[in-house]
């Protein structure tokens, strides 16, 4: 909380993604950033939020990539075909000027939609790129699935931008310095709750990389509370290349071993690598300690 209000008040621009849902705190942050002046989005999966776009910037192969990225792909050979249709959909949804967020995407997933569409705007280069994609459709049923599951599920409206005044871009809020609270309740939602973590931390990946471009850069700070529940590639990536665009990461958890059983040990000790400064309270697991205490000697 003291990095929290000292970025409020210094009015840089903060994006804390919770992954233990604590309304408290959110409630807590939003009312230190309106007395301070500053504007706030706080994203729940429970009780009063803003929507959410994910996809609302970037090109479609950034697109492509931010919904690719939410999974593991176990065979280099299917992620291919995901990609490949994937971008082919984005593609077609930027030409006829689709306005895409997560229930649109939903709804143009499979090559039916998608021809329909070209049908109604009568464009036969819309039909041929369908062609082109339909027989990949198969293979791809799982990803689809996901994506549809979220839109579909209690929480798919906070996704649906196209009627709502209060909608959260990450592009938007950081132009106005705002804060951004994601509380996401991983004991309710574990599935959605990991799922969403990747979402947003692939979103501050895409805008991240637009800022590499700009000279006058700032600091924007990232927290990641409860680590554990969304660790994995994107984090470290973000860490490691996002510190020359201005991104400062901070990762809460509550031991080492947690992120271990998130991912493996090559995940901690990449973590441990790309990080500068460390805060390590009492740990009582005698392996963990040892660790730890090699870990300050070697720094």
């Amino acid at each position: 909380c003291n990095i929290v209000e000292s970025a409020i008040k210094r009015s840089m621009p903060l994006i804390y993604v919770d992954g233990k849902g604590d309304l408290e705190l959110a409630r807590r942050i939003e009312s230190f950033a309106n007395a301070n002046g500053r504007k706030c989005y706080v994203f729940s999966m429970e009780g009063e939020s803003c929507h959410y776009n994910p996809l609302s910037s970037g090109g479609f192969t950034s697109k492509k990539d931010r919904v690719i990225e939410l999974r593991e792909w176990s065979e280099d050979h299917y992620r291919k075909i995901a990609e490949g249709y994937l971008q082919t959909v984005f593609k077609i949804l930027e030409q006829v000027n689709v306005a895409v967020d997560l229930v649109s995407l939903a709804n143009y997933l499979s090559p039916e939609s998608l021809y329909e569409l070209a049908r109604n705007i009568k464009d036969e280069s819309i039909t041929r790129m369908v062609a082109s994609i339909e027989d990949d459709y198969k293979n791809i049923r799982s990803l689809v699935a996901e994506i549809k599951n979220m839109a579909d599920s209690e929480i798919g409206h906070l996704f649906d931008c196209s009627d709502s005044d209060n909608v959260l871009t990450l592009k938007q809020a950081m132009e106005e310095d705002a804060i951004v609270y994601v509380c996401l309740n991983a004991l309710a939602f574990p599935s959605y709750g990991t799922l969403l973590g990747k979402l947003f931390i692939n979103d501050i990946k895409a805008y991240t990389a637009s800022l590499f471009s700009k000279k006058d850069k700032k600091t924007i700070y990232t927290v990641f509370d409860e680590f554990s529940v969304f660790a994995g590639s994107q984090v470290v990536n973000l860490i490691n290349q996002g510190r020359g665009a201005g991104i400062c990461a901070i990762l809460s958890t509550q031991a080492p071993v947690d992120i271990a059983q998130a991912g493996d040990e090559s995940l901690v000790g990449q973590i441990m690598t790309n990080c500068n400064n460390f805060i390590i309270h009492q740990q009582n697991h005698r392996v963990l300690k040892t660790k730890i205490l090699v870990h300050r000697k070697q720094h």
